[in-house]
């Protein structure tokens, strides 16, 4: 186990060129069991994050296959969110927030206009998000991915 003290946020010139995700996997691998969120009356360890943000980035690519693509996210500030914004930047795609309080017009209009692959919601949001998609995009519900999709770190580049 490697103590706080043992630990160096500091940034060096390959913490910087490197992404976010491969940010946070080094500091997953180095503080595993380490609270890294909490909210919703739930709590994440670094490795419990990283591996719920790896399953949802290997179902993202199993819908959307690789390479670049836009996720849009129906989803409240919650711990949702930073899952999902995890899971997204380890499939290599970039996103587009919705707050579930936008009138559906302005979500019909936005979804319009960034024509996503896929939208990302939870199933309490569900209905909202095929309302507001109107079939032009697959529906993703992250509380419903299946505990035994792949967890592991993806390679990427």
């Amino acid at each position: 186990m490697v103590s706080a003290a043992e630990v160096s946020l500091a940034l060096v010139r390959a913490d910087v060129e490197s992404t976010v995700p491969d940010r946070f996997e080094h500091v997953a691998g180095l503080v595993p069991d380490r609270p890294a969120l909490s909210g919703d009356g739930r709590a994440w360890t670094f490795d419990t994050l990283n591996r719920d943000a790896n399953r949802l980035a290997h179902a993202v690519l199993d819908r959307t296959g690789a390479g670049p693509g836009r996720i849009v996210c129906l989803l409240p500030a919650s711990p949702d969110m930073v899952v999902a914004t995890l899971g997204i930047l380890k499939a290599g795609k970039t996103y587009t927030a919705i707050h579930p309080r936008t009138p559906v017009a302005g979500q019909s209009d936005l979804l319009r206009d960034v024509a996503p692959q896929l939208l990302l919601t939870t199933r309490a949001l569900r209905e909202a998000g095929e309302t507001a998609v109107a079939g032009a995009c697959p529906v993703l519900v992250l509380d419903d991915l299946p505990p035994s999709l792949d967890s592991t770190n993806r390679r990427r580049r």
